[in-house]
């Protein structure tokens, strides 16, 4: 049996090399710029979307580091060197899409999701758990679960030898392989895709329809720009002593008078008439405007730009969604294949 590997020059091997290169200087360039770029902020301008971002560029940096070297060193010699030990160290951390640092990656996207979903289309839930100490808590808890859920490769993968030479490889045979390659497709790839999928599609419906807890509708920002600065005991005064009683009004006039002090927001609000809604909210404090407030258009102004950078932020996130899916999504269906055909052929 050889131990030594010879490195073969060819223009297959040498492409491979330039590829291998190029990827690694952009993944190590660009999750660095991330990674920088986040830290170079001071602690309180960091939301708590970049420190799951920075756990993502940190999770690449380490896959890419770690494993595109090795990948391309077990590529070029078609053996193994580094011993059994190192074997079973490098499957664990870096094995092709059972790699820890895969598991973190796509993990941290789910947790993204689920912030985005919260911080979108529940603001009100979620100000009580989206902490930064709850953002570093669950980070943790990504790594743990990212380490745990890879330990079978620790026993499956050893350096076994292969026609003249070593190589790393499983040991277990076509139908552990199969199990754990299914193992790996579902919890690796499925369960985080398809929660992103889930909860990206309702962040997407909330955002097209306008349905966002902490946007108010067109009709909402109308009423509250004709609203006068007002403290509340001029406005407990003035609705006790300035709003006309419907008691002594005629059924029409009553469902009219009903229906111009109905609560902003409800079903039976439209915006056919806003004219009249806001002349009775006129009526309500006594004061009526001919213009908007000035504080109330910025404020409204304020939350339509907070609307547009959270679909901005979203669409980014999605755009790494599919890019993970696409490159992902192919290598674990092939290898799915694979240990299907080996136990198919055992």
């Amino acid at each position: 049996m050889k131990t030594n590997c010879d490195l073969e020059i060819s223009f297959y091997n040498v492409l491979l090399s330039i590829v291998f290169l190029f990827l690694f200087t952009l993944s190590l360039i660009g999750n660095s710029l991330v990674i920088f770029t986040i830290l170079s902020k001071t602690h309180r301008t960091r939301s708590i979307t970049n420190f799951y971002l920075l756990n993502l560029a940190v999770a690449d940096l380490l896959r890419s580091v770690v494993c595109m070297p090795l990948t391309l060193l077990s590529e070029l010699t078609k053996c193994w060197l580094l011993g059994p030990m190192m074997c079973k160290a490098v499957a664990y951390l870096q094995r092709s899409h059972r790699a820890v640092g895969v598991c973190a990656s796509a993990y941290t996207l789910a947790v993204i999701a689920v912030e985005r979903y919260y911080a979108i289309c529940r603001p009100l839930q979620s100000r009580k758990w989206r902490t930064k100490k709850r953002a570093l808590f669950t980070i943790s808890l990504v790594w743990v679960f990212s380490f745990v859920c890879n330990t079978g490769s620790l026993f499956i993968f050893d350096s076994v030898p292969y026609r003249t030479q070593w190589t790393c490889d499983t040991t277990k045979g076509p139908l552990i392989d199969f199990l754990y390659q299914l193992y790996i497709t579902l919890v690796l790839l499925f369960i985080p895709l398809c929660a992103m999928v889930s909860l990206y599609g309702h962040v997407i419906y909330a955002l097209s329809t306008a349905i966002v807890s902490d946007h108010p509708t067109m009709q909402q920002s109308l009423i509250q720009a004709e609203l006068p600065m007002t403290t509340f005991s001029d406005w407990l005064f003035a609705s006790v002593t300035r709003v006309p009683s419907i008691n002594g009004l005629n059924a029409k006039e009553k469902q009219q008078k009903e229906q111009s002090l109905s609560i902003p927001g409800s079903k039976k609000c439209s915006l056919s008439r806003p004219s009249s809604r806001l002349t009775s909210i006129n009526t309500l404090f006594g004061t009526p405007r001919s213009s908007f407030d000035t504080s109330m258009l910025l404020r409204s102004t304020n939350q339509d730009k907070i609307l547009t950078a959270k679909k901005k932020v979203t669409r980014m996130l999605m755009t790494i969604v599919v890019a993970f899916a696409v490159c992902w999504l192919p290598s674990h269906i092939w290898w799915l294949l694979v240990r299907a055909s080996d136990l198919a052929t055992f």
